[in-house]
Parts: C-alpha cells; structure tokens; sequence
C-alpha cells in the first residue's frame, strides 16, 4: 500500500468524522480548541506536511491529554510517514495515549496498523506493532490480531509465514489460542501423511516408516515443528488434546524425529518409539537410521529404554555398522546402568558396561585416554579388554535429540 492510499484512506475516515464534529459545534455554539488540532492534524496529513501534523496533534494532546483521537492522529501520521522508526514511533505515541486514556480505539488502532502493514507485506513490522500493542495494553485484541493475520496467510497458502508470526505473538503473549492455532496450521498441512505414517507403525511396518521419513515431503512437514509443537495424529484425539496411541513428527537440535506409541495429558507418557534419520550425523557423510524403545514420562525418555543405530551405505573402516545401547533414562539423558555394544563389518563385536549420572559417565582411568589435551577420556573397557569406550569432557549422552554436545574445538 502506498503512502498516498494510507493518507486518502486516513482523510476519508477523518471526513466522516469530522462532519460530526461540525454539526456539533454549530448546533451547540461551543468552539472546542481541542477538535479543531485534530481537523488542522489531519489536514496537514492529507497534504503530507508531516512535522505540522505531528505540532497539531501535540497541540491536542497539550489541551486534553486525556482523550484519545490525538494520539491516534500520531499514528496515523506516522504510518503514513513511513522510516526505519516508523513502528517504534508509533508505538511510541499510542502507548503514551493508552497509559492515559485506556482506550478501545488505542487497542483498535495498534490491529488496524498491522493489517496495513501486512497489507504491505511487512511481516517484521507487523509482528513488531502487535508485540508493542500486547506489551503496552496487554489486551485479549492484539492475540486476535495475530490470529487473523496468521488465518490469512495460511488461506494463501503461506503457511510457515503464519507459524511463525503465530510463535512469535505466543511468545510475547503465553496465550494458549495462539497455540491452538499452531496445531490447527500443523494438522492442516500435515494430517493426511500422518494419517498414513499412522498406518504404517500399526501394521509394524518399520522399513517402510524408515523409507518414509527420508522423502522430501516428510521434511518439509517437519520444518513446521519444534520440540512442543508437533505434527500429530490419532485416531482417539487431537493436536491440542492428545491422548491414547499417537503418532507426532517434532524437531530437536535441528533433527527430525518420528514418535509412535502412547499419550496422555497432552504428552508422550507411557511405551513409544523414537526414530530418526541422520543423513550425516558426525559430519563424514555417514548416514545412520535410528531407533529408540523405550518408556516415557513428561514428554521425554524417563525410564527404561533401547537404542539402535545403523549406518546405511559405505563407512570408515573404524566406524561400526551397528550400535546398541540400553539402560535407565532420566529426561532423555542416561541415568543409572548402561550398556553399550558395536558390531563391525569385520565380524568383531565390543560390549562395555558402566554408570553414568545426568548423561555424564566418570572417567575409569587415565591410562587409556586416547589421545592427551583433546578432552576425550575413557568409560569403559570392553568384556574382552580389546577396547576403550571414550567420551568428551562436556558431553552429555542420552536418546538421540537429548543428548548435548560441547564446543570439540572443530
């Protein structure tokens, strides 16, 4: 929208009001100085003299600070003016009139500059007004705002423009329809393939989710997900209330996970699986399919567990074609015993057994370490004491996703 329709829009509006203003003091022969900044205000903003307009409706605010039509008049002035500063000054003059008038109109305003700037296709500013707006009044209109904006650019089909101003206004505001709404988009784009993913782990038919969540259609479902705010199906529930056997697609530390198995109080609780495809997961090209088994409690891996990672195609030579680990989780990170296993192209397999405490395990000695001044020290020996398990000081190792991993120097 160009500033000369802001301003014809702007003046029409005022036109209209201004009649009213008119008819007023003629039939009440009272002059009100303050009614007459705002005509001059807006005059001076339908001939685009800016700095005159913004005198006029300080004048306003200087006669009567407490009614709200100057502040708006800023506003406006503003929006049309446009800038760098455009949102911050608006902001500025609206914010200031709502501390002292509370007024609808204020609110109104802050949700009529976000339609004109998304009518403008400046999502930055829109998502910034209605953050300021919320800020400054608080106000149950401005999460409207964000919901029917977001409505719109999912009706044209933009959906990861309206997710994102969407987490955006649930971040400033902590309002659950602002949540409901992004499971809403997510089910939208997504139900149809989880409905068949769905499928295919009720008939057991792993490979085939395997061969599934490597497809280009697979990721582009996934990047509208974070670690809360999933895709979903169940037969038995929904996205915002999910209970009993489900399936959900969610993103952790930048990967894609598939979840199957049990839900209730709108989380992952009881028996489920954890798959992932990791198409270069130690930066060597090596890719890896994984699968986790295990119990689950508050969304996370919390009691007994398996994990299994392969690795498809060519490997290093010392790289394992197959690793196992199980023992007792805590918030997805090893807790208590744990055990470990690797199998080799080469026919030879390792088992090492040993505690680790919040996904840390303690060192066994320094005998072993395999190289000095790297950080790496040794957890384990193998049953055959023919190998040394080794971890990185700062790591902390758990189900795929949960793990966390310090800064190697790399």
């Amino acid at each position: 929208m160009s500033k000369k329709t802001i301003i014809i829009t702007i003046v029409a509006i005022v036109a209209i009001l201004g009649i009213g203003v008119t008819a007023y003091t003629v039939s009440t022969g009272v002059f009100d100085p303050y009614e007459q900044q705002i005509r001059l205000g807006y005059k001076y903003l339908s001939e685009m003299k800016y700095e005159e307009a913004i005198v006029a409706f300080d004048t306003a605010i200087s006669i009567e600070a407490k009614r709200d039509k100057a502040y708006i008049g800023k506003a406006d002035t503003y929006l049309a003016k446009g800038g760098d500063d455009a949102v911050a000054k608006i902001d500025e003059s609206l914010k200031a009139g709502y501390d002292l008038t509370q007024s609808i109109k204020i609110i109104d305003t802050y949700a009529k500059v976000a339609d004109k700037f998304y009518a403008d296709d400046n999502l930055d500013f829109v998502a910034q007004i209605l953050e300021f707006g919320y800020k400054a009044t608080s106000n149950e209109k401005i999460v409207d705002a964000y919901i029917k904006i977001a409505d719109d650019l999912s009706a044209n089909d933009k959906n990861e423009a309206a997710l994102d101003l969407l987490r955006k206004g649930f971040d400033v505001t902590g309002n659950e329809k602002l949540k409901d709404k992004i499971a809403e988009i997510i089910d939208k784009v997504s139900s149809a393939f989880m409905k068949n993913l769905y499928g295919l782990f009720e008939v057991e038919n792993i490979d085939e989710v395997k061969n599934v969540i490597r497809t280009d259609e697979f990721g582009q479902i996934a990047a509208y997900t974070t670690e809360t705010e999933s895709a979903f199906y169940s037969p038995t529930s929904t996205g915002t209330d999910k209970s009993g056997k489900g399936v959900g697609i969610y993103t952790m530390q930048g990967e894609h996970f598939v979840y199957y198995g049990d839900y209730a109080d709108n989380a992952r609780n009881g028996q489920g699986m954890w798959l992932n495809f990791a198409p270069d997961l130690v930066g060597n090209g090596v890719q890896y399919d994984y699968v986790f088994d295990g119990q689950w409690a508050n969304d996370k891996p919390n009691g007994e567990g398996r994990s299994e990672r392969i690795a498809i195609g060519s490997i290093p030579d010392n790289y394992s074609r197959r690793w196992i680990e199980q023992g007792t989780y805590s918030d997805g990170l090893e807790s208590g015993n744990i055990t470990n296993e690797a199998y080799n192209d080469d026919g030879t397999h390792y088992l090492w057994n040993f505690m680790s405490t919040n996904g840390i395990a303690p060192r066994i000695s320094t005998d072993h370490d395999m190289q000095e001044n790297t950080g790496e020290y040794t957890i384990a020996e193998s049953e055959d004491e023919q190998c040394f398990l080794v971890r990185h000081e700062g790591d902390r190792s758990g189900v795929g996703g949960y793990s966390t991993y310090a800064n190697h120097g790399e």
